[in-house]
């Protein structure tokens, strides 16, 4: 299952002749500064192989490829995985630079959240972030996810956000 798309977005499954756009993200400083940092081309194929395959073994779940429904721009990606610490639904989303400040990590974050709730019937959502990333922290509080502590995810500290479906029901 594939994420409906939104006026501005499409999704789809990431495929192998993707790989250059995948090192073209992965490689951007700005793209990767709370993730980790540049990842090397070993660390690229790592995730390349994450990328294509996690919707095969978490039915519903997976890193989708999102382009521009205007242009077929490659924007950068979504995702909705399993929180490896917690065994939450979490989405997730690393867009290219030139593509900040539009609506559209806000706008693909909503139609993940959607997607999680009427089509997975996921009872929450989860999403963490660098405690500096702002911005990421804005779009998911724009998504309808709500501060709740700090913790460890990915071995590193993290704010970490949640909705549940009663609260989602209400909006």
């Amino acid at each position: 299952m594939i994420p409906p798309a939104t006026d501005r977005l499409d999704f789809r499954y990431f495929q192998k002749t993707d790989f250059p756009l995948v090192q073209t993200i992965n490689k951007d400083e700005q793209a990767t500064r709370y993730v980790g940092g540049v990842k090397s081309d070993q660390e690229i194929e790592l995730s390349m192989k994450k990328y294509l395959s996690y919707h095969l073994e978490h039915q519903g779940y997976g890193y989708w490829y999102t382009t521009l429904r205007s242009s077929g721009s490659f924007v950068g990606f979504f995702i909705l995985k399993i929180l490896v610490e917690t065994n939450e639904t979490e989405i997730g989303y690393r867009l290219m630079p030139d593509f900040w400040g539009m609506g559209i990590a806000t706008e693909g974050a909503k139609a993940l959240v959607d997607y999680c709730f009427q089509h997975l019937k996921t009872d929450k959502v989860v999403g963490v972030t660098h405690p500096e990333n702002l911005a990421s922290q804005r779009v998911l509080e724009k998504a309808g996810l709500v501060y709740q502590k700090i913790d460890q995810y990915y071995q590193m500290r993290c704010t970490y956000y949640s909705i549940n479906r009663d609260k989602w029901m209400q909006r």
